[in-house]
């Protein structure tokens, strides 16, 4: 029984941890969820693009992650950049987690609908998630 739990506890952790979502949020907002996580001040990259556009960025142990900022300083679009070998794996989990809309894109309908799309580089590929419209 106490391994159930323990198991139901981590599906649970891990769960909530994939589906957090920071798009909305500001970026005073964004930089105290990257703290919570022990992510060091150090190695977050805040910029901005060729556009202009504000942006926060930092890189975990597999991936480049994107906090894209508009005038007001609130995430518009929440960007993941992986490599090539990952592509399987995450394509799976998208269709596990949300409603696949057509080839390369999904939609997160539970609460504020989010879509997500997927884009194919050729060293890379990265996913976009965003308030759908």
């Amino acid at each position: 029984m106490k391994n159930r739990f323990l198991i139901f506890t981590f599906i649970l952790i891990i769960k909530s941890g994939l589906s957090q979502n920071l798009v909305g949020m500001n970026s005073d907002q964004i930089f105290s969820f990257l703290h919570k996580k022990g992510i060091s001040v150090d190695s977050i990259e805040t910029a901005k693009n060729k556009n202009g556009s504000n942006y926060i960025s930092y890189d975990n142990k597999q991936n480049k992650i994107i906090y894209f900022l508009n005038s007001s300083m609130v995430c518009y679009c929440y960007r993941v950049i992986y490599s090539n070998e990952e592509l399987d794996k995450v394509i799976k989990q998208l269709n596990e987690r949300f409603r696949r809309l057509g080839e390369n894109r999904w939609l997160d309908d539970e609460d504020v609908p989010y879509e997500i799309i997927l884009e194919q580089k050729k060293d890379f590929f990265v996913t976009d998630m965003f308030v759908a419209e």
